[in-house]
């Protein structure tokens, strides 16, 4: 602000120097006589320029408004980039955010079902088949306790608001089909766990047993949708990453850009 304050104070030194120029002009040239003609080009040039006066003291005021505005228009420039770099900081961090989610859930969820293929499907066979007798409790009742470790990681995620929303929603899927993978290991395992608990009755073990019968022969399609939702996982978070580096492409071009200017 301080050079617009000497522009404008250099100007208005320079217009009452023009304007003494003008009456000095005007005393030596010009007749005192308003209607007489001019016999000489100053006398001219002055008479012209009084008919245009106005107009030349507004390109006069226009000049100096410009003049003025050139240092808050480059401080204005400086915040937008400020801002911009604010910005793209901020972009940045929650990028590697959503990587790292994406990594955990991408890294655990198919290490987990790689574990569950490996043991209910008999890969002795060309086209291995699932043998729902095949499920041991115990292993039910470990798998169920590590899905439940998952499932708390990745809720934490999702209350933590730091992806965006469209991962949110994907992750929400996985979430899901997770905890109905959970639910049926629990079932499987829960009449071994259960058995000879005095507090069950007779009706409650056979309840307990038609469970574990539904939860065997649903497991591996329960395991499969785990699958498919981490997939459509998988191809939100990517979109959404690609959509996010080429932002911050955008804003770092605009801040060279800005600093070429």
């Amino acid at each position: 602000m301080v050079r617009g304050n000497s522009a404008i104070f250099v100007f208005a030194a320079v217009f009452v120097g023009m304007t003494c120029l003008l009456l000095a002009w005007n005393g030596l040239f010009v007749p005192a006589d308003p209607t007489a003609i001019c016999t000489n080009n100053m006398c001219r040039a002055y008479r012209v320029f009084g008919e245009f006066q106005t107009l030349i003291a507004a390109g006069i005021a226009i000049l100096a408004a410009w003049l003025a505005a050139q240092p808050v228009w480059k401080q204005l420039t400086t915040m937008n980039i400020q801002q911009d770099i604010m910005a793209s900081e901020v972009i940045k961090r929650r990028l590697k955010s959503i990587e790292e989610n994406d990594c955990y859930l991408d890294t655990k969820v198919t290490a987990y079902l790689q574990d569950v293929w490996r043991y209910i499907y008999d890969w002795n066979y060309e086209q291995p088949e699932y043998d729902p007798q095949k499920i041991d409790p115990q292993w039910a009742h470990n798998m169920e306790h590590l899905a439940i470790e998952i499932l708390s990681e990745l809720g934490r995620q999702q209350i933590s608001r730091a992806d965006t929303i469209k991962i949110e929603v994907a992750r929400a899927q996985v979430i899901a089909r997770l905890s109905d993978l959970s639910e049926c290991l629990n079932s499987i395992s829960a009449p071994a766990r259960l058995a000879g608990d005095p507090e069950i009755s007779a009706q409650q073990e056979e309840q307990l047993q038609a469970a574990e019968t539904a939860a065997r022969l649903a497991f591996e399609d329960v395991a499969n949708s785990v699958d498919d939702s981490r997939k459509a996982f998988a191809q939100v978070t990517h979109a959404e990453i690609d959509f996010i580096r080429r932002r911050i492409r955008d804003l770092d071009q605009q801040l060279i850009d800005g600093r070429d200017a």
